[in-house]
């Protein structure tokens, strides 16, 4: 009997030991195993890369554009017939106005002194056919004559005493409106101003900063910020200003709106203004690329390894940017995600990017 239970017990004992050893051995070996991060990849690739500013304005009139209508004498509003927003075309009607009681005094006097000028002319060639008067005399009757036709003809050329309509020069759109229905204006006063179709620009605002990013001649993109699915309208840059806003601090940058374009004055838009280009460039997507202190690092994959580079940057786009470093080539499978966990040499396991961006 004491035997058996002495049998038991040593089995007991060499069944624990080998437990025992068998635990120890499966932890000592998952601590040696080493870590493997997973990976997304995309290819490197080599191709042309824009770099763009994006800027936000609104449509305007382009300087010199605008065509302001003035009162051509003091003036009664009888009726106005457009309002802001207006397109009008050549010879179209804007306002009726009538001439002031004043102005239709000095028509009315203008009237007179022309009939007094023409007969102390007649009267004065009389007396000169006669020989009782000098030429000087005949000289300044027809001078007398001559500036009271003058001073009649300006007024009538001004539409005193005419039909009273107020016709715009030009086509465009109706940008402001001065005169209201029975107003007194004095000659002169603004009654309304016309901008022309043709003369719409984006008035664009850019950080001072950017100011050596940009220059005429570049290609820009405007869109509407106020429509659901806008259409993008090219265009190029004009004019860079050349002192920044008091209140903005903004820089005002110049893009000619084409005339077919369906951009309104007063439309707020967006710019993507082009301010590099390289037509053969080595660009990866943004995220491959990330910040170590001072140095820019991306990691490529070689035989289930991660792979360090340390990098220069040029131009980057919206989704890409244009990368310089040694032993980079195209085609060469870069990290996408996972990069931020990775070190020099680490196990990987990876999967291809299905939505590379394009450069």
């Amino acid at each position: 009997m004491n035997r058996r239970v002495l049998a038991v017990a040593v089995a007991i004992v060499v069944l624990a030991g080998a437990a025992f050893w068998y635990l120890h051995q499966s932890t000592g070996e998952e601590g040696e195993a080493k870590p493997t991060a997973r990976v997304t990849l995309a290819a490197l690739e080599v191709g042309p890369i824009a770099q763009t500013l994006e800027a936000y304005g609104v449509i305007d009139s382009a300087p010199g554009t605008d065509q302001l209508i003035p009162a051509p004498f003091d003036v009664l509003v009888r009726d106005v017939h457009v309002s802001v927003g207006t397109r009008v075309a050549p010879g179209d009607v804007l306002l009726e106005i009538s001439a002031s009681p004043d102005s239709q005094l000095l028509l009315e006097t203008a009237r007179s002194a022309l009939v007094v000028a023409e007969k102390t002319l007649s009267a004065t060639q009389e007396r000169s056919d006669l020989k009782l008067a000098t030429n000087q005399e005949l000289i300044v009757a027809r001078q007398g004559e001559a500036d009271a036709r003058a001073r009649l003809e300006s007024f009538k050329a001004r539409g005193l005493g005419g039909e009273g309509l107020i016709r715009s020069p030009t086509a465009g759109i109706v940008t402001r409106v001065d005169a209201t229905r029975g107003s007194q204006l004095l000659s002169g006063a603004a009654l309304v101003t016309v901008a022309r179709t043709q003369g719409r620009e984006a008035r664009l605002g850019i950080e001072g900063g950017d100011r050596l990013l940009v220059e005429p001649g570049q290609s820009a993109t405007l869109t509407s910020s106020e429509r659901s699915d806008p259409s993008s309208v090219a265009s190029q840059v004009r004019s860079v200003g050349a002192a920044l806003d008091a209140t903005s601090g903004s820089l005002e940058v110049r893009v000619p709106v084409p005339g077919a374009a369906p951009l309104m004055l007063g439309e707020h838009v967006r710019a993507l203004i082009q301010v590099g280009l390289h037509a053969t460039a080595l660009t990866v997507p943004r995220s491959a690329v990330l910040p170590e202190g001072e140095a820019q690092v991306l990691y490529t994959v070689k035989d289930y390894k991660a792979v360090r580079h340390e990098v220069r940057l040029g131009i980057s786009s919206a989704e890409r940017v244009e990368v310089f470093g040694p032993g980079l080539k195209a085609g060469d499978p870069v990290v996408v995600s996972g990069n931020y966990e990775l070190t020099d040499g680490m196990d990987v396991t990876a999967e291809t990017s299905s939505a590379d961006p394009p450069p």
